[in-house]
């Protein structure tokens, strides 16, 4: 058991010292100077597409965020209906306009 107990703490510590030595690579990216340029020269294709076509873009002024719900509930009487839902949905839609 003594064994058992010990390899799972071993296994565990072992797993957090792992996961600490990665990091996201996007805070990499621009290393040198060369990935940099390369960077800029994207960023500047890009805006030049925009300013081309601009004429036959949409752009929409309020983004949309496509969002899902999940109500987790034990009985029938803590679920909520899905108007109660929409009507939250409608508040926080209101409050984030401003």
């Amino acid at each position: 058991m003594k064994f058992i107990y010990f390899s799972l703490c071993l296994l565990f510590f072992l797993s957090q010292s792992i996961a600490q030595t990665f990091s996201c690579g996007t805070s990499q990216y621009p290393k040198n100077a060369n990935s940099e340029k390369l960077f800029l020269e994207e960023e500047l294709k890009f805006e030049t597409y925009i300013e081309k076509n601009k004429d036959h873009l949409i752009f929409r002024s309020t983004p949309i965020i496509p969002i899902v719900f999940h109500i987790l509930y034990n009985t029938a009487s803590q679920d909520f209906s899905d108007a109660q839902v929409k009507k939250q949905l409608d508040i926080l839609n209101r409050y984030f306009a401003r």
